[in-house]
Parts: structure tokens; sequence; C-alpha cells
């Protein structure tokens, strides 16, 4: 691969994190997840290149641009952490309000009777 592939390269790939660093932003991860493929690819690209190029001086710019797509892969890590630590606490509220919810009844003089083995659906007394 030429210098000027990996310019191109690197372009390409800035571009696939800089839009899933935007779907990111935006919450919508499923999106964000549908660009691993591009990335996976532009990244064992790169990869590639920089195997076979590793005698040679890289130049101080081509080091810089690789360089920065290294700290945009990084931050977008870093909001995909953050997406899991979200949908993990949504799950964890939704868990906690199932265990708090109180099924039974009442009787004659007003206190609470627990169904402590409810399970399934119920249907009203028509």
């Amino acid at each position: 691969m030429s210098r000027s592939a990996l310019s191109s390269l690197c372009a390409e790939l800035a571009e696939i994190l800089a839009h899933e660093r935007d779907f990111l932003v935006a919450g919508r991860a499923k999106d964000a997840v549908s660009l691993v493929e591009a990335k996976t690819t532009a990244l064992e690209q790169l990869q590639a290149w920089l195997e076979q190029n590793a005698s040679e001086h890289i130049a101080l710019d081509e080091r810089q641009r690789i360089d920065a797509l290294v700290q945009m892969a990084m931050e977008n890590a870093s909001h995909f952490e953050a997406v899991r630590n979200g949908l993990r606490g949504a799950i964890d509220r939704l868990q906690s309000m199932h265990a708090n919810a109180y099924v039974g009844s009442y009787s004659q003089d007003g206190s609470r009777m627990a169904f402590p083995q409810a399970t399934g659906q119920y249907q009203k007394k028509g």
C-alpha cells in the first residue's frame, strides 16, 4: 500500500469513527454497532500497512494521523462503556421495580395478604 493509499485509508477510518461517535452521543447505539464491520476492515488494512512498512521510517505527519485515529477510537470506547453502563442501570431499575411489586389482596379487616408464590396472569372476576 502506498503512502497516498495510507492517507485515504486514514481519512476513511476517521470518517467511520466520527460517524460512530455521533451515533453514540445521540444515543443511537444500534446504528453505531452497524459500523463495526467497516471499522474492523479499515483497521485490519491499517495494521497490514504498518506491518509491511515496519522497517521503514514512518513520517511524522503519518504518525500524527494514526495517533489521532487511536485517540478517536479510545473516546468511542468510552462512549460505548457509558452506553453499556446506562443499559445496565436501566435493567437494574426494571428488576428492582419487579422485586418491589406487591401482589396480594386485603382481608376483611383491611390488612394485607401477600401472595408469595404469585406468578402468571390474573383475570378479573367477571
